[in-house]
């Protein structure tokens, strides 16, 4: 494999995995190689491979894979400012440090050069709205979600100059897309499935043409041909090297002229406005984007004299959110995170250099399509993505924010609350009738026990005791107990006794009441009846 074979593969791969989806779509290639060496140096990767993938020889046979072939701007529309610019991309000399770290630089400085190409090919888009992708992506095969997005993108194109992925850092970008994905989750139906098409017609209706400032991410960009997009490339151009400008030239005890070893690290800086970013390695353009964002935001709220959060649009373009499934960076993350960033319908752009980077072209085209498939499968067969609608989705998983609307819960908490407020209420009444009522009803079993003691004290003036049960306990009146556990009211003799206090019921009490009058009261008349015998016998005799 040739130099140029290598530069080309993942190109070609990203390419190819377009093409055996969408045949008839038409692809445009940005590359500092001349069109005929880049066509034989396709023909010669896909060849390489055509025998032993059905995929690849199928478009060698029937497919050209690239329908045009530009120049990059860095080539033929761009030359260094001042020797500031000119020593970002130029390497050093040799002699100059040792062959590995000039090895190192050189390629650093070769990342900047390509970067600087691209953010100025964002303006060159030869379609109406064009979908600028990396190298290592990769297109799964959803030929009917992939229309269906590229239509919405089309139908909406002057919404937004330039879609990305968004990193949101503001409360007002977070609710932009909590209620995006609370529309989505919302106007999903067996007809009109979760998918890329709705999440962009929910995120521009959130946003209401809104563009965002905290930053995104830059592998893929639906961008709307016309000022806006060349104004953007531009600003995006120059922000990236005043950003390395200053980074190289400007930060003592990082970088300086005579230092060039140190490109090999880390960069770290913050923006004027606006938390600190990174950058994994030295070239990278998402710093400089996101301060590039920052920066415009904050410079028109000022010269509108508006004071609050930044506005809204900037003056000469603006940037939209694009559906979260064109730009699908971790299969993994997605699948923790399907309630934090959802994807909503099927996978449709997988992008990150660990998926796309192993292997040749038909062992990576096989690998991928399977990684794809996998994805993309319902939730409960292992999936990453929402697929079908809210009612396909298990009741176990209905468990994310955006699935409950903000001012529906509100509304029904305060309905909840007031609800058992007034059950509380009811209840607290209900409990004191009940509690009047017992003690009207005590009241009158104990009116009705003093009686029936007192006829008993009439009837038996020489009996001191009355045996309750089998307890010995003087005729002093019962008290009574209310048990608020279970709600059942038991009657104590209120003295002591030989064993202990007897506590029975108001029945029990009165049952054994009735059985000593009746016991006590037929001894007495038997006895008068003795006595009346005996009285007649006497006097009989007498």
């Amino acid at each position: 494999m040739t130099d140029i074979e290598r530069r080309l593969r993942n190109v070609v791969l990203s390419a190819a995995s377009v093409k055996a989806v969408l045949p008839w779509l038409p692809i445009c290639l940005f590359t500092d190689v001349d069109a005929a060496t880049t066509l034989r140096a396709t023909e010669a990767l896909l060849g390489a491979h055509a025998t032993s993938s059905n995929k690849l020889r199928r478009l060698v046979r029937h497919t050209r894979l690239f329908d045009i072939i530009l120049d990059d701007a860095v080539r033929t529309r761009w030359t260094p400012r001042s020797d500031r610019e000119r020593a970002l991309v130029t390497p050093p000399r040799k002699g100059a440090v040792e062959k590995h770290v000039r090895d190192l630089i050189r390629e650093r400085k070769l990342k900047v050069k390509s970067r600087i190409g691209r953010i100025m090919n964002l303006g060159r888009g030869p379609f109406e709205v064009t979908l600028f992708v990396d190298d290592d992506t990769f297109f799964c095969k959803q030929p009917r979600d992939l229309v269906d997005a590229f239509r919405e993108l089309h139908r909406r194109k002057d919404t937004y100059d330039v879609r990305a992925k968004i990193f949101t850092k503001t409360a007002t970008e977070d609710r932009f897309q909590t209620d995006a994905q609370r529309c989505v989750w919302a106007h999903a139906t067996a007809e009109h499935p979760f998918s890329a098409g709705l999440h962009l017609r929910c995120g521009d209706r959130a946003s209401r043409g809104a563009s965002y400032c905290s930053g995104a991410q830059g592998g893929a960009l639906a961008v709307r041909s016309g000022p806006g997009a060349e104004a953007f490339a531009l600003a995006w151009r120059d922000a990236y090297l005043d950003f390395y400008e200053h980074v190289l030239f400007e930060d003592e005890g990082l970088f300086s002229s005579t230092t060039t070893q140190h490109v090999v690290k880390n960069v770290t800086t913050s923006t004027e406005h606006g938390p600190t970013h990174q950058t994994r390695s030295f070239g990278g353009d998402q710093a400089p984007l996101a301060r590039l964002m920052n920066r415009t935001c904050h410079a028109v709220s000022s010269s509108d004299g508006a004071a609050g959060p930044p506005p809204t649009r900037t003056k000469n373009w603006t940037v939209g959110a694009l559906p979260s499934s064109i730009n699908v960076r971790d299969t993994d993350r997605s699948l923790k995170n399907r309630c934090v960033a959802p994807v909503f319908g099927p996978m449709l752009v997988l992008h990150h250099k660990k998926y796309v980077n192993h292997g040749n072209l038909s062992e990576a085209m096989d690998r991928l399509d399977d990684l794809c498939e996998r994805t993309n499968r319902p939730h409960h067969r292992g999936g990453a993505v929402w697929l079908g609608n809210k009612t396909t989705e298990p009741t176990s998983m209905r468990k994310c924010a955006f699935m409950f609307n903000s001012h529906a819960s509100s509304h029904a908490a305060a309905a909840a609350s007031s609800s058992s407020s007034r059950a509380e209420r009811k209840a607290r009444k209900a409990e004191k009738l009940s509690a009047k009522k017992l003690l009207r009803q005590q009241a009158k079993l104990r009116e009705k026990q003093q009686k029936l003691l007192e006829k008993m004290r009439r009837r038996n003036a020489s009996t001191g005791v009355l045996l309750l049960n089998g307890t010995t306990t003087t005729t002093t009146p019962p008290t009574v107990l209310f048990d608020s556990h279970n709600a059942a009211a038991t009657f104590s003799s209120g003295t002591s006794s030989s064993s202990s206090s007897s506590t029975t019921t108001l029945g029990s009490l009165i049952a054994t009441s009735h059985f000593l009058a009746r016991r006590f009261g037929a001894s007495t008349t038997a006895s008068r009846r003795r006595r009346r015998r005996r009285r007649l016998r006497s006097s009989s005799s007498s």
